[in-house]
């Protein structure tokens, strides 16, 4: 009997440190990341036509569905657990790969359907292609949750930066350079998750034997079980909109919804996700100390509203020069959009920091219903406001159910955690107070500059600089004046970097 722990407990004490010193390293991969993914999509919106971006978004609909039910929420099982075996990993891996391996069958002979449904043959071939990725996904499945579970951020940054760098970097623009059209976005998406698969997989090397045994499944499905229900409404929240889009317009429209939506996620991607990748297995190992958990809870929230709402404020104001400048303009409908779009992005990524400390409690069923009630207003709303008026209707639409889904889950997050609301209602003012005002000033600022005869690139490069310079100098002082001792290290330890980065830039230029 293989009963042996393989995944050692995070030690209580550093584990402060070691979530700040992972969200640190999201951060600074996330900014990496940030300045790869705009360069590429830059590259690619020039190259490419919205409708190739639209082709493939409609294909990625029916991949997203599926990939709600490939894994069976095993990942975060694995990562959730107090303790995990040999056995729960053989498990996981044996599971994962099986469910993933119907899963791409399932998608390769429902393809020709879900083209008829959207009325584009096209779908069709780039939808089977894709569905290869499954067999990738979830051969790393577990190698991805033993890397969170033991917090190894730096490993998992590494994997994450080289795959996407080649994948998209390399493969999808020299074949979007060579004529291929979407199918270098396709190309770009096989070769990311090829190489994932395999490095995550080098760096952890988990058993390959398969192993079914009820014991093992019961520990990883109780968990895991909730997980992957939330994640089918979810599918249907985030990805409703697209499908609506898809449904009742085409694939030029779903192309400038969809980069539109992109654009606005940056703030989530760049702060969000550090932190939610961060504070779930952090969160998940101080889960029986109330205190200890409740504190981390609502710092943890104070700093992504901090950092979130400059970055939000600041693509809604220079939204016209950011599609303008950086895509040219053949996408200038997406403008109104992302600025629609962005006003409700800071809400989705505050719910999201909220939602990693419920799975880390374990009480994932609260999430169901309150994703349900928000697929419902997603697609309910857009089939509602597109007739109407069209891809700004489904943006407000949208906007309204994230504000709404926001709302529900604080409400039970701080029910659930025993939050004083008084305490937290003062929370979000001084939280969000800076950011509304850097916005304020960013907006007469911007709109000075476009009474002038400056080019759009002039007055982002100029606005851009000073406000991200300005907007960086407060938040580091908003999150000084937190007291933590771990942030403070934190924040000493970028100003010294940067600090003897500007001596070190003076000194050549000298």
């Amino acid at each position: 009997m293989e009963d042996e722990t393989v995944i050692k407990e995070t030690p209580e004490v550093g584990l402060s440190r070691l979530a700040i010193s992972g969200v640190a390293w999201q951060v600074v991969a996330n900014l990496i990341r940030f300045g790869g993914q705009f360069i590429i999509g830059i590259a690619l919106a020039r190259l490419l036509p919205p409708e190739d971006f639209g082709i493939v978004g409609i294909a990625t609909i029916a991949t997203g569905f599926a990939t709600t039910m490939a894994t069976l929420g095993l990942g975060p099982a694995v990562i959730q657990r107090k303790e995990v075996t040999e056995r729960h990993l053989r498990v996981c891996q044996t599971a994962s790969l099986g469910m993933s391996f119907l899963v791409m069958l399932a998608l390769q002979f429902s393809a020709g359907a879900v083209g008829d449904f959207f009325n584009d043959e096209r779908v069709t071939p780039v939808l089977q292609v894709l569905a290869l990725t499954f067999l990738l996904s979830g051969f790393s499945v577990t190698a991805k949750a033993v890397l969170t579970r033991r917090m190894e951020f730096r490993t998992i940054i590494k994997i994450e930066l080289l795959s996407s760098i080649a994948g998209f970097g390399g493969v999808s623009i020299a074949m979007a350079a060579a004529g291929c059209g979407y199918w270098s976005l396709v190309g770009g998406t096989l070769v990311q998750m090829c190489l994932s698969a395999i490095m995550s997989y080098s760096v952890v090397r988990n058993s390959l034997r398969p192993l079914v045994a009820a014991r093992e499944i019961k520990d990883l499905l109780g968990f895991g079980a909730g997980i992957s229900a939330e994640k089918i409404i979810n599918y249907w929240a985030l990805q409703g909109d697209y499908f609506v889009v898809g449904r009742l317009m085409n694939a030029v429209s779903l192309g400038y919804y969809t980069r539109a939506y992109m654009l606005m996620q940056l703030p989530q991607k760049f702060i969000g996700m550090a932190l939610s990748r961060a504070l779930f297995p952090a969160a998940s190992a101080v889960q029986s100390d109330a205190v200890r958990f409740r504190r981390a809870y609502t710092t943890s929230l104070r700093i992504s509203l901090l950092m979130s709402v400059p970055m939000t404020a600041g693509i809604v104001v220079l939204a016209p020069e950011i599609i303008n400048t950086l895509y040219g303009k053949a996408w200038r409908p997406a403008i109104v959009i992302l600025q629609v779009l962005a006003t409700f992005g800071v809400f989705r990524m505050s719910y999201n920091n909220v939602t990693a400390f419920i799975h880390a409690s374990g009480r994932t069923a609260i999430l169901v219903g309150t994703q349900l009630v928000y697929a419902v207003l997603v697609v309910g709303g857009c089939w509602v406001a597109i007739p109407h008026a069209g891809l700004i209707g489904a943006a407000w639409a949208v906007g309204a159910a994230i504000l709404a889904m926001w709302i529900m889950v604080l409400i039970q997050a701080n029910i659930q955690f025993n939050v004083v609301w008084r305490d937290f209602l003062l929370l979000l003012f001084r939280s969000t107070l800076p950011g509304v005002l850097l916005g304020v000033a960013l907006f007469v600022g911007v709109f000075a500059l476009r009474q002038t005869d400056w080019s759009d690139l002039a007055v982002l490069v100029l606005s851009g600089f000073a406000y991200v310079t300005f907007s960086s100098y407060v938040v580091i002082r908003q999150l000084e004046s937190l007291k933590h001792p771990e942030i403070s290290r934190m924040v000493a330890q970028v100003r010294r970097h940067v600090g003897g980065y500007i001596n070190h830039v003076s000194d050549r230029m000298s």
